[in-house]
C-alpha cells in the first residue's frame, strides 16, 4: 500500500466518504468475517435447528424431508439465510413445515409461519442438496456438555 502525504490538508467530498468506508470495511478483518460467516451458515443453521428441536420438543422429531438451505429477501431488502423443510414425530404424526432463520443467532418457525418464509416470493433456494439426513443425525446426536471449568 502506498501512502501519500500532502503538505496541506485535503478536503474530501462528503460523497466519497461512504465509498471509502465501504472499501475499508471490505478490505479489513470485518469483510473476512462476513465471508466466513456465510460459509459457516449451513452448519450453524443445522445445529441451531437440531438444538431447538431437542430442547423444545419431547420427543424430538425423528424424520425430516426436503430440508434445504436458501435465502430469504425481506421486503426491506435484508437477506437472511434460511433452513427450510418438514419434520415428523413418530410414524403416525403429520408432516409439519419448519424454518430456521439466521438472525442473532436464529429464530425457529413451525407450521404456517415457516411456510411464510419458505414459499414466499422472496425465498431463493440454494443449489445444495437435501440436508434431511444431516439434520436427522444432528437431532439424534447427544450435545457435548458445557464445561464451567476455566480454560488453561
Amino acid at each position: 500500500m502506498v501512502l501519500l502525504i500532502s503538505p496541506r490538508p485535503m478536503k474530501l467530498s462528503t460523497r466519497c466518504l461512504p465509498w471509502m468506508l465501504a472499501l475499508t470495511l471490505a478490505m479489513g478483518p470485518l469483510g473476512a468475517q462476513s465471508q466466513s460467516a456465510t460459509a459457516e451458515a449451513p452448519a450453524a443453521l443445522l445445529e441451531y435447528a437440531a438444538s431447538d428441536f431437542r430442547q423444545h420438543m419431547k420427543p424430538p422429531p425423528d424424520r425430516f424431508r426436503q430440508v434445504r438451505l436458501g435465502q430469504f429477501i425481506a421486503p426491506d431488502g435484508q437477506t437472511r439465510q434460511v433452513l427450510c423443510g418438514h419434520f415428523k414425530v413418530g410414524k403416525a404424526g403429520p408432516w409439519t413445515a419448519f424454518a430456521t432463520v439466521a438472525t442473532s443467532p436464529y429464530e425457529q418457525w413451525q407450521g404456517g409461519g415457516a411456510e411464510g418464509f419458505c414459499r414466499a416470493p422472496g425465498f431463493k433456494p440454494g443449489t445444495g442438496g437435501d440436508l434431511s439426513a444431516a439434520l436427522t443425525r444432528a437431532v439424534a446426536a447427544t450435545p457435548a456438555p458445557i464445561s464451567s471449568a476455566p480454560a488453561r
